[in-house]
């Protein structure tokens, strides 16, 4: 499975991916929107290669966009992957997404603090 992980904090990010690289995924892995203006592709709506190649997304909701306040926020590229069809694992701190719901068919929340492997079972599960 193609797995795209976005997160700016390295240690998380390592952790999951190798967590999915052991289970053999497929990971490609973004840091998420970056300076000078913190906005993305996925942002603006436009193409990107990264989740158009995909199977499923885990993403990180303290992006560097979302600690600054500036250009994309996580909640905007979780909306967006979401009207792609992808499934979507978020990592989420108890103040890093407005209320979406955890019900939504294809969406798992699971708390920042989470453990990799416990991660790499919620990617299993959602795709």
């Amino acid at each position: 499975m193609k797995v795209l992980v976005v997160g700016y904090d390295q240690r998380v990010v390592d952790g999951i991916r190798s967590s999915l690289l052991d289970r053999g995924h497929d990971v490609t892995v973004c840091r998420g929107p970056c300076g000078p203006s913190y906005v993305c592709a996925g942002g603006r709506d436009k193409y990107c290669p990264f989740p158009a190649t995909s199977d499923v997304v885990v993403l990180d909701c303290h992006l560097e966009s979302d600690g600054l306040q500036l250009g994309t926020p996580s909640w905007h590229l979780l909306l967006h992957y979401r009207s792609l069809g992808l499934p979507v694992v978020a990592l989420a701190g108890p103040d890093d997404l407005p209320v979406l719901g955890t019900g939504n068919g294809g969406l798992v929340v699971l708390p920042r603090t989470t453990e990799a492997d416990a991660v790499a079972a919620a990617v299993a599960a959602a795709a």
